[in-house]
């Protein structure tokens, strides 16, 4: 495959970045080993080396600037779903990693922002079940026109039931070009499905790893917003393409939240409760309300309970200065 100059370019200077703080540099490849392997090959090559670098997780986790280039060079690049997989599937299993046991709101932010930009070619190239059988019975009907503008003359050399088996024989074969083992590899989007499937585990390892700066405790709630309608994006993006899904993310991420107020929220002010309580209630949160299963508690009363339970121990200590122990 040839390579233009500006990604031999571009592949050079965007994976010789530095980490912040870990002064770990990733070694640049040379010119002439670009043009030995696909730029999917050194792409994934460069990046393995980075996730075998002792504090790469601790970077990814807690930098969001790390995982950016990355990204963006995958999409700079055209790499292939198979690629896109491999590189979420690699960087999955990187963050699993005790080095990087607490995920910062940032990271997740920027994954949900850029995922869509990086991968949306693949999820939202697939034809649609209609395109498929309008393009399979202008197929079938090529097929079989051109089969009976000879059947005179095929009867008459081979028989009829030499052309019947033969007639058979064909559209078996025209079957299984139309309809592969969706567990293999010759199935149209099997990695577009298998990148989806991985982009949704890695979102729900972040989640469950995620942790906001206490200290800047105004921005937290915003930045649970951004991360909730970027679920929503995805969907958009048809990266995210069942409501079940969406539902599971947004649960993860509910649950996640009330673990996080539970852990630190005896350090914010009745303020900071008051404004989450007028957003959800007043509807500018609205992702909150989305529900699948009928019958469960939903995230809306899950939410507002402890926010009302935080908020009655800090005016409490705003009050008496006595903080009340958490329920």
């Amino acid at each position: 495959m040839k390579i233009e100059m500006k990604y031999l370019l571009s592949s050079f200077l965007m994976m010789t970045f530095c980490f912040v703080g870990g002064g770990a540099l990733a070694r640049a490849p040379q010119a002439s080993e670009l043009l030995e392997e696909s730029p999917d090959q050194e792409y994934l090559q460069e990046f393995i080396g980075l996730c075998n670098e002792n504090h790469f997780g601790f970077h990814a986790s807690t930098n969001a600037s790390s995982l950016f280039e990355y990204i963006s060079l995958g999409k700079e690049l055209g790499t292939s779903s198979k690629t896109d997989y491999e590189f979420f599937r690699l960087l999955t299993n990187r963050l699993k990693g005790v080095d990087a046991e607490v995920i910062m709101a940032p990271v997740l932010e920027m994954l949900v922002t850029q995922i869509p930009l990086a991968i949306s070619r693949h999820t939202m190239s697939l034809k649609s079940w209609s395109s498929r059988q309008e393009e399979m019975q202008a197929d079938l009907e090529s097929r079989m026109m051109h089969h009976f503008d000879g059947i005179v003359t095929q009867i008459q050399v081979a028989g009829r039931l030499g052309v019947a088996q033969k007639l058979s024989e064909q559209i078996g074969t025209i079957a299984n070009s139309y309809f592969p083992d969706p567990f293999s590899e010759s199935f149209d989007g099997y990695w577009v499905h298998r990148l989806r499937s991985q982009v949704k585990t890695l979102l729900e390892l972040s989640i469950q790893r995620l942790m906001w700066e206490p200290s800047a405790y105004q921005g937290i709630w915003n930045s649970v917003n951004k991360v909730a309608f970027g679920f929503y994006n995805l969907c958009n993006e048809q990266v995210v393409c069942h409501s079940d899904d969406l539902d599971d993310l947004l649960w993860s991420l509910t649950y996640r939240f009330k673990y996080f107020l539970r852990l630190m929220g005896h350090q914010f002010p009745s303020s900071f409760y008051k404004n989450i309580e007028f957003h959800i209630v007043n509807g500018y949160s609205s992702w909150i309300s989305f529900e699948v299963d009928a019958g469960i508690r939903t995230k809306k009363s899950v939410l507002l309970e402890e926010i009302f339970t935080q908020k009655m121990r800090a005016l409490a200590y705003e009050r008496n200065g006595i903080l009340p122990p958490a329920v």
